[in-house]
């Protein structure tokens, strides 16, 4: 018995050794099969990784030239910029100067009119005056029998007709009344 033992010992001992194995097997298929597959995966992540890395070094490229360009826009945007600044504080010099000018004229022309307003007060004051003296002088004149003109229409129409009597018109073709202002000769 105990070869028989031995036997049937060896022979479950070779079909252990036989399951074990196919066991093994199975065990190395799959994961072989699961290496090749995650061999396929990786490989495809790869292949998947080079193009993305293709793809990206493109972008770069693409983005480099449009910074490139952006950086050109703006550099000329900010020479405009600068540009238009420039003109506006030469427009605006040449307003200041153009008020300032305008100011001086006014400041002029005011004290001007403040002297012809002076002016006039003291040749109102010098007419009035010579009115008085001219009316005393007309009634001593009519108190002594002369006669006098009685209004300044017919002083300033005799004193035309004196002026073109004694003198030629000083601008050619104007009448002669009108070249000088009224005086008297004496």
């Amino acid at each position: 018995m105990s070869e028989t033992l031995q036997y049937i010992l060896a022979a479950l001992g070779s079909l252990a050794a036989a399951v074990l194995l196919y066991k093994g097997t199975q065990f190395t298929a799959a994961r072989a099969k699961e290496g090749v597959e995650r061999s396929a995966d990786v490989n495809a992540q790869t292949s998947a990784l080079n193009s993305i890395s293709g793809y990206n070094e493109q972008l770069r490229e693409d983005n480099a030239g449009l910074r490139e360009r952006l950086d050109k826009v703006e550099q000329r945007l900010d020479d405009e910029t600068t540009a238009r600044r420039d003109q506006q504080r030469a427009h605006d010099r040449e307003l200041e100067g153009e008020r300032r000018a305008r100011e001086e004229q006014v400041t002029r022309l005011t004290e001007r009119i403040d002297l012809l307003t002076l002016q006039l007060t003291e040749w109102k004051r010098l007419a009035r005056v010579l009115a008085r003296w001219g009316t005393a002088l007309r009634d001593q004149v009519l108190t002594l029998g002369g006669t006098v003109p009685a209004t300044p229409e017919e002083l300033l129409t005799l004193q035309a007709i004196e002026d073109t009597e004694q003198d030629p018109p000083l601008r050619p073709g104007a009448p002669p009344h009108t070249d000088r202002p009224y005086r008297r000769e004496t």
